[in-house]
């Protein structure tokens, strides 16, 4: 298997932290999500896509995004009524996947454009920490 593709499985692993996190849920929350948003995939896609969605629409000045913003806090409410301490930690948690995702995409992108000069995006990084110690 070549890097690149070792490099992608590992993302995948670590991004599908805020599912892992929903499905450790204690049975009666997790039933209670069932009950509200179908099953805790969906409760999991819905705030991916408003991520996703929310992301696109940045720099817009589009309205959607009050309403994006109201329905991921909608959303922190209704887990806290359901028994979660603080929904938001759901929430941020599947943020951090969806940016996960969007900052693996761009190295990738970036590796694709430093192959060209013979180096990639983990050679230029020693190189900045050694040389700039940034």
């Amino acid at each position: 298997m070549c890097r690149s593709h070792i490099q992608v499985l590992a993302v995948i692993t670590r991004t599908m932290q805020g599912l892992d996190r929903l499905l450790k849920l204690p049975d009666n929350i997790k039933t209670e999500i069932e009950n509200e948003y179908g099953s805790i995939q969906d409760l999991y896609q819905n705030i991916f896509d408003l991520n996703a969605e929310e992301y696109r629409l940045t720099g817009s000045k589009n309205p959607r995004l009050n309403e994006i913003q109201t329905e991921i806090y909608n959303i922190e409410d209704k887990l806290e009524e359901i028994g979660l301490t603080d929904g938001s930690d759901i929430t941020v948690e599947i943020s951090s996947d969806f940016s996960e995702i969007i900052v693996n995409n761009r190295i990738t992108k970036l590796n694709e454009y430093l192959s060209q000069y013979g180096t990639d995006f983990d050679a230029m990084r020693e190189w900045l920490k050694n040389k700039y110690n940034i």
